[in-house]
């Protein structure tokens, strides 16, 4: 009778249970961030000479890539030009809110040595 061979599965990281969350939070951007730069060097490759690019759709890769970089930035507020959008587009909307508003009202004061009749 023929042995079968089975593969071992691939053991998963132990979670220490006492983990904080910016632990948590520091252990998940480093793996997450190896495996973007390990994706983006093999993007790389794909530019050597064994291949024939498409110039069209590496525009529309790139313009892609940047798009989702952008909002990645934004989420984690360091990108200048999205917190310039955003306080113009609260001015533009306190604008609005104030040109819906009625003007304040004058009030009518009476200083104590006037002669007034009141």
């Amino acid at each position: 009778m023929a042995e079968i061979k089975t593969q071992k599965r691939k053991r998963k990281k132990r979670v220490p249970k006492n983990e904080t969350r910016s632990d948590r939070w520091r252990r998940l951007v480093g793996e997450r961030s190896n495996k973007f730069v390990h994706h983006v060097k093999l993007l790389k490759n794909l530019r050597s000479s064994a291949y024939d690019p498409d110039p069209e759709m590496e525009q529309e890769l790139f313009a892609k890539f940047e798009e989702e970089l952008r909002a990645l930035k934004a989420v984690w507020k360091l990108d200048p030009e999205s917190e310039e959008e955003e306080a113009e587009e609260q001015e533009e909307t306190t604008a609005a809110e104030d040109e819906d508003s009625e003007p304040p009202q004058k009030v009518a004061t009476v200083s104590e040595d006037s002669d007034s009749d009141w």
